[in-house]
């Protein structure tokens, strides 16, 4: 009987920061800043506050500390763990989301700057998704303010290996 394949088509990574400033021209590293306090600063602004005494909602948990297994591993972040986990998991492949946030945030960017932060943000993704190309299948985000340079991202991409 052939092995059934397990791939997940709706999984998340996280590209964190410094990832992205390795990749991002220094002349544009206070505005990722600027742009990143203002969003996180705009989001704080919009989180409904918590009413006291008003329980959390319950999730499954595994146990105490950790509400699912996989809370808090180094694989949200890291492609060599994140193949660890979907090896303990024997998920084959993942299609993994990253920032919606990422986008909304560099699109504030003048200049340049928007673009280099959407490449930078891109290049710090391919290099996730390089150490298993097969099985780290990345979703990557795409500048839409100016068509010609969503154009030109997504060939950009492509070249680069992008799936």
């Amino acid at each position: 009987m052939p092995k059934e394949r397990l791939i997940s088509a709706d999984s998340h990574v996280t590209i964190r920061d410094d990832a992205v400033i390795e990749h991002l021209p220094s002349k544009y590293h206070q505005a990722h800043e600027d742009a990143r306090a203002e969003m996180l600063a705009l989001m704080a602004k919009k989180a409904k506050p918590k009413r006291e005494n008003t329980p959390a909602p319950a999730l499954p948990v595994a146990s105490e500390k950790r509400p699912w297994e996989a809370a808090g591993r180094a694989g949200e972040f890291d492609p060599v763990e994140r193949l660890k986990d979907m090896d303990i998991d024997g998920v084959e492949a993942e299609v993994l989301y990253t920032s919606v946030e990422a986008g909304i945030t560099y699109n504030s960017i003048p200049e340049g700057g928007r673009l280099a932060c959407f490449q930078a943000f891109n290049n710090a993704a391919l290099d996730f998704a390089a150490t298993d190309p097969k099985r780290l299948v990345v979703v990557y985000i795409v500048p839409i303010v100016e068509i010609g340079e969503a154009i030109a991202e997504v060939q950009r991409l492509a070249r680069e290996g992008a799936r």
